[in-house]
């Protein structure tokens, strides 16, 4: 029997993991010069339940626009066609997520641990001053995504990883290192490549758990680090805040500056941002 790996899972699994046509073609008018903004609303367009749910979005107290967007071109201007670019995905990724059944874990369980780390590594993105922070909401989203589809493509080998982890489908990276010498971050990297995404969110996604392997794009991946971390602790329940605060900024030290207080204000707002993100994400 031949050996998995990331590739191969990726390959093999091309119908639950396809994006559609319209992220698709949005993918390559991006770098299009020729292709304008209503050009990219046209082609939305196009996916009427899609673009409902991107104008709901873009119209929620996220942005702040103080009249409402009615077009989805004006609303490509309003937040940047680069935002626009990861806000389409992130939209696309809930779609996603309900293809691919899952017998191992509760997949509403799976999502909101997505959202909530999307939603976590946003606030960071956002305390730390970098542009374009729609990236790192997509970041946290797919950062799990490769973990479906082991799950679907060899369920048996999960099964017995997960009931060692006692359920937490967040701590079994260990463990598929040792048995087939990749993790799920590795499988969602590869899956992020064969989308052609930018290569920064393909490092953000695949080294998520060992951020110091990104090279260049280092400081995405270790926030990413981060809000993975800052996830796990308020599922886990097993840590005091401070306790959370000294892991957190001893994990981000010299790479991510952030503060004691930065870490406690996103504790404290995470919940709320969250259920607002799980309500706009679900549809129109």
């Amino acid at each position: 029997m031949v050996s998995p790996s990331p590739q191969s899972l990726v390959r093999g699994s091309p119908h639950l993991v396809s994006l559609p046509d319209v992220f698709l073609r949005i993918n390559g008018m991006i770098n299009d010069q020729n292709a304008s903004l209503q050009d990219v609303g046209e082609v939305v367009a196009l996916d009427a339940g899609l673009a409902a749910r991107l104008l709901k979005v873009v119209n929620s107290p996220i942005y702040g626009h103080p009249s409402r967007i009615s077009t989805i071109s004006r609303a490509i201007a309003v937040v940047g066609l680069n935002d626009f670019h990861h806000l389409l995905l992130s939209t696309c990724a809930a779609d996603m997520f309900k293809r691919i059944p899952s017998s191992l874990v509760n997949t509403t369980d799976f999502w909101v641990h997505s959202v909530y780390c999307a939603v976590i590594a946003r606030q960071f993105a956002k305390l730390s001053g970098v542009l374009h922070i729609e990236r790192f909401f997509v970041g946290g989203l797919l950062h799990q995504m490769g973990a479906l589809l082991i799950y679907d493509r060899m369920p048996d080998e999960s099964r017995e990883m997960l009931l060692q982890a006692e359920g937490r489908f967040w701590q079994v990276f260990d463990a598929e290192r040792a048995r087939w010498g990749f993790t799920y971050a590795d499988v969602g990297g590869e899956l992020a490549r064969q989308w052609r995404l930018p290569e920064n969110l393909c490092a953000m996604i695949g080294c998520h758990i060992e951020p110091e392997k990104a090279g260049e794009y280092r400081f995405d991946a270790t926030l990413l680090h981060l809000a993975y971390r800052l996830k796990n602790y308020i599922f886990q329940g097993d840590a005091t805040a401070a306790e959370i605060v000294a892991d957190i900024l001893a994990r981000g030290a010299g790479v991510v500056e952030i503060d004691e207080g930065d870490v406690l204000s996103v504790l404290a707002a995470v919940p709320e941002q969250a259920e607002e993100a799980l309500s706009l994400l679900e549809g129109p």
